[in-house]
């Protein structure tokens, strides 16, 4: 303690600012006038102060007036602080002489006290006059005068109709300037300018844009360590939030603030269980302002915490489900309770459905085993099979389609698997290494446990996971656990039940949000409705999975059980749980009549439009067209030939009127052109020229007109292609298209980061 102290008072300066308080400032002047006074007393016996003329006392004056002006041009041109000080002493020297004039005085007459008071009244006019030209501060630029100045609150809308929320956005902006003025130790003389108050489009909170005056280093952050002050100066409800971020610029500061959370709202699922994309973010989620959110797993694993009764099986079935809605991914179980699978499973098991909803399941350690090693050999003769398709791409991931699908491996109560001490050390392993080697070769992880720490799951593999969801904690301690100490996520932001926080990004800032409620009856109606919809796994992958070589050889190193266990995993399944089973390797069949399709049951809804494929070997409508060209050229080819070889009449199939209208049905269905007889084959080279092209890019064209001048953001394109044109795409294919779009010459984001219309 007593170092410290010594330390500081090493450290001590006289401050010389002269920022007093009115008490303290008065006291200080009488002090040093009345200092000036007595040794001027003391000094009569040398310079005889009764016989100094009043003028030449005035002259004094202004003289040490002009020498404070001088210093102050000085300080100035050098660059050196301290006119401020300067000017301070020569007023206090100055009054310290009068004093000591009057004083010193034998006896006073009219004339003296005249005198004396016209002498004290000219020098406090000149030190007044001259008091701003001795200001430490220089004056500020024409460019800086303009910034500091508030711009006039609009009166119209951006199209110049009346916009009635410009009163509502106007009071705003001016009650948020003051705040941020008196909140954010703003310097004395700047200002925080307003510029704009965007309203929400649900009327529950708005966006503030602030402009950090360019004085004293201030930026966004200077707003966000305000945060909180800022929120209790509002008196924001229970689970509204104000969250701050970085605009277009470092002193741009965009402020959330929400009024109304819809945390407390009920959020079901519902009955849309139309086809996904991997590549997009998986539904399921909605945050408090009301948008939905989810996950994107095809780069990242997840890991998703909560204690028991927070919400934790049912945001892992949402998880799931979304996954079996995909088109381009697999679902494989490891749950030794069978919870998450088994609902699932269902209209599986009594033969409602053909292909299963989850892919494979692993009931103990030994099905465990056996899936984590096949995903181990499947994952590494991936990445030297597919070497040609990357390269293809150009890319170091292999592009997911239906025809090489993700597998997406959801294990459920990690603790004995990933926790310290580890009960399958083998299984954990095997985990941590699919973690980290799989993502090139699409084998990601979805892992479930109690809470973030050490000995539930192993630091590494929680490091690796880009996705982390906390449902609804007790304290702020279990929060901390999976974000950090800092990351914003609190008890009071999340307070009702299935809510909690989720960081969609590695070192993201927490979302509050509310899962979306799955009832056990909808688990078994997604497994109907994804039946023909889910890919099969590609051939290469297959052979790998059941530890066979390319050219269908055993591979060396098999251990017991190994070989083939992927196409006899539904064997082991039925000897487990029994059921009926539609047709997998070693079940039986049963009759066609009870097995329907339910591909179109509640799946897509008439010009619902599915998510754009990824780059890749998800063939093109072009591609497509083009192979059937192709192939109908082979096929002329050989009816050329069997002609020339055998004449007109060789056993050819006779011609079907019925089977070339009902391609010609097709054809139109599909958008291509009705007058052209497609049932002949000189026509099918035109396929590929007629094929209809995508609208995609017009649509968010007119999106970004309809935004008008004031521009549109990337969160609400998002929503409305979703709500309007019924597209669903993640924010960063979106940015991707608006980049070409911006080089396309056809869209610009210059102004605040917001998307209009080119126009030059």
């Amino acid at each position: 303690m007593t170092t410290s102290k010594r330390r500081q008072n090493k450290n001590w300066q006289l401050d010389w600012a002269g920022r007093h308080g009115t008490a303290w400032g008065t006291v200080n002047a009488c002090l040093t006038v009345v200092s000036v006074a007595v040794v001027g007393r003391y000094v009569q016996g040398w310079w005889p102060i009764r016989e100094t003329p009043m003028l030449l006392f005035a002259a004094a004056l202004t003289v040490l007036a002009v020498v404070a002006v001088l210093g102050r041009a000085a300080v100035r041109k050098t660059g050196t602080p301290g006119a401020t000080v300067f000017y301070q002493v020569c007023c206090m020297v100055g009054a310290g002489i009068w004093v000591m004039f009057m004083y010193a005085a034998d006896q006073w007459t009219w004339r003296s006290v005249i005198s004396g008071v016209a002498a004290l009244a000219f020098a406090a006019i000149v030190a007044g006059v001259l008091a701003g030209l001795a200001s430490d501060d220089p004056p500020p630029a024409d460019d800086e005068k303009k910034e500091e100045e508030v711009p006039a609150r609009p009166t119209v809308g951006p199209d110049g109709n009346p916009d009635e929320t410009l009163p509502k956005r106007n009071a705003l902006a001016i009650e948020w300037e003051e705040r941020l003025n008196r909140l954010c130790d703003v310097p004395k003389g700047s200002t925080v300018q307003v510029p704009n108050v965007e309203l929400w489009p649900k009327g529950n909170g708005y966006t503030v844009e602030a402009v950090m005056p360019a004085v004293g280093g201030l930026s966004w952050k200077t707003v966000n360590q305000a945060a909180d002050s800022l929120a209790n100066d509002l008196d924001l409800d229970e689970g509204c939030r104000l969250n701050v971020e970085m605009g277009p610029s470092r002193r741009v500061a965009l402020i959330e603030v929400m009024t109304q959370s819809t945390l407390g709202e009920d959020q079901p699922y519902g009955d849309d269980y139309s086809p996904l994309s991997i590549y997009d973010p998986l539904p399921g989620a909605v945050r408090d302002d009301g948008t939905e959110i989810g996950p994107e797993l095809r780069s990242k694993c997840m890991l998703l915490v909560g204690e028991t009764g927070s919400g934790k099986t049912n945001a892992g079935n949402v998880i799931g489900v979304g996954v079996a809605r995909c088109r381009d991914a697999l679902l494989w179980d490891i749950d030794f309770t069978a919870g998450l699978y088994l609902n699932l499973l269902a209209a599986f098991m009594a033969g409602k459905a053909k292909q299963p909803a989850v892919d494979w399941a692993a009931w103990d350690e030994h099905e465990a085993l056996l899936m984590t090693r096949a995903a181990m050999r499947g994952h590494r003769a991936r990445k030297s099979g597919y070497l040609e398709l990357m390269r293809e791409v150009d890319d170091d991931k292999i592009p997911v389609s239906a025809e090489v699908p993700e597998v997406v491996i959801r294990a459920d109560e990690i603790k004995r698997i990933t926790g310290a001490p580890s009960e399958y050390p083998e299984l954990k392993q095997h985990l941590s290494d699919i973690i980290f080697e799989g993502r090139a070769a699409a084998f990601r992880e979805v892992l479930l446990g109690l809470r973030a720490t050490a000995d539930i799951v192993d630091t590494g593999i929680q490091a690796q996971c880009g996705v982390i969801a906390v449902t609804r904690a007790k304290s702020d301690a279990e929060y901390a656990w999976a974000f950090g100490w800092h990351s914003g996520a609190t008890v009071e932001g999340a307070p009702h039940p299935g809510c909690g926080f989720i960081s969609l990004e590695s070192g993201a800032k927490p979302i509050p949000e509310k899962w979306r409620r799955l009832r056990p009856k909808q688990l078994m109606e997604v497994g109907m409705a994804v039946d023909g919809i889910q890919p099969q796994m590609d051939e290469l992958t297959r052979l790998a999975l059941d530890g066979r070589n390319p050219d269908g050889t055993p591979m060396q190193g098999l251990l017991p059980g190994d070989l083939d266990c992927y196409s006899t995993r539904w064997e082991r399944f039925r000897d487990r749980f029994g059921g009926d089973h539609p047709s997998q390797p070693g079940l039986p069949t049963p009759p066609a009549d009870d097995v329907e399709s339910n591909a179109a049951q509640g799946v897509r809804s008439e010009g619902d439009e599915l998510p754009t494929p990824p780059a890749g070997p998800v063939v093109s409508q072009a591609q497509a067209l083009s192979d059937l060209a192709a192939t109908m050229a082979t096929l002329q080819e050989a009816v050329a030939k069997a002609k020339a070889e055998h004449g007109e009449d060789a056993n050819l199939p006779p011609y079907d009127p019925q089977l070339h209208a009902d391609f010609d049905a097709i054809l139109e269905a599909e958008g291509f052109g009705t007058d052209v007889d497609w049932g002949d084959p000189d026509n099918w080279a035109t396929l590929v020229e007629s094929a209809p092209q995508p609208d995609d890019e017009d649509k968010l064209l007119n999106l970004i007109r309809d935004a008008g001048p004031t521009g549109a953001r990337p969160r609400d394109l998002l929503n409305q292609l979703k709500e309007q044109h019924g597209i669903v795409t993640s924010r960063d294919t979106l940015h991707t298209r608006l980049r070409a779009l911006r080089d396309a010459g056809k869209v610009h984001n210059r102004e605040h980061g917001r998307w209009k219309l080119e126009t030059n």
